[in-house]
């Protein structure tokens, strides 16, 4: 993980950046260093949640098909819609601001330096970039789904 210092000029690294014409006020604090450090420092301190969690989800999965097993399978249909409609705005929502600022990067720097560069931890595109991570626990909710309906579990999600 790279540090960002105090005095880091964000306009020599923008010097392609996308134009979003407004911020949304979450976004902006991804343009302060001392913010951007402090998501860095908490990442790299507590790591090990990520084990947590993949261990709890696994219990919570064998123990909720097991405590399905006998019992008849929940209707969630309008749950599972609305859970659907918000995940998919909250997806849209990240590619309408994410994706503008990666093709302005791709058109000028090239598709090397999408991938081997750490822009994306900046700006509006480092706000979404962190979300889309932090998403990824919330999705785990879908399992549940899976499990209340006592539909069958694929590979997929053990992965």
């Amino acid at each position: 993980m790279h540090r960002v210092d105090e005095n880091f000029n964000f306009d020599e690294l923008y010097n392609y950046d996308f134009d979003y014409g407004f911020k949304l006020f979450f976004e902006r604090k991804y343009y302060s260093p001392k913010y951007l450090n402090s998501g860095l420092t908490w990442m790299t301190s507590y790591w090990w949640l990520s084990i947590i969690y993949s261990v709890v989800y696994m219990i919570c999965v064998y123990t909720g098909q097991k405590l399905m097993k006998n019992r008849e399978k929940f209707r969630l249909h309008r749950s599972l819609i609305a859970w659907n409609i918000a995940l998919a705005i909250f997806s849209i929502l990240g590619t309408i601001r994410f994706l503008p600022n990666f093709l302005t990067i791709l058109y000028h720097k090239g598709f090397e330096h999408t991938i081997c560069v750490f822009d994306y931890n900046f700006g509006v595109s480092g706000c979404w970039a962190w979300l889309f991570v932090l998403s990824k626990v919330a999705e785990l909710i879908d399992t549940l789904f899976i499990i209340l309906r006592k539909q069958k579990l694929i590979f997929l999600h053990w992965y």
